[in-house]
């Protein structure tokens, strides 16, 4: 089952993780530039 971000931060909130939201918004940030990098002139 995938979940959207908007569902995953509001169970962090129900759960009282709300220090948690930052980790993963920094996670899926690097995650996404791992997965999607930008071209930087070296290929």
């Amino acid at each position: 089952m995938m979940m959207e971000r908007h569902q995953i931060l509001e169970l962090m909130g129900d759960l009282k993780l709300a220090g948690m939201r930052q980790a993963y918004d920094e996670v899926i940030a690097d995650a996404i530039k791992l997965i999607f990098p930008r071209f930087d002139g070296h290929r």
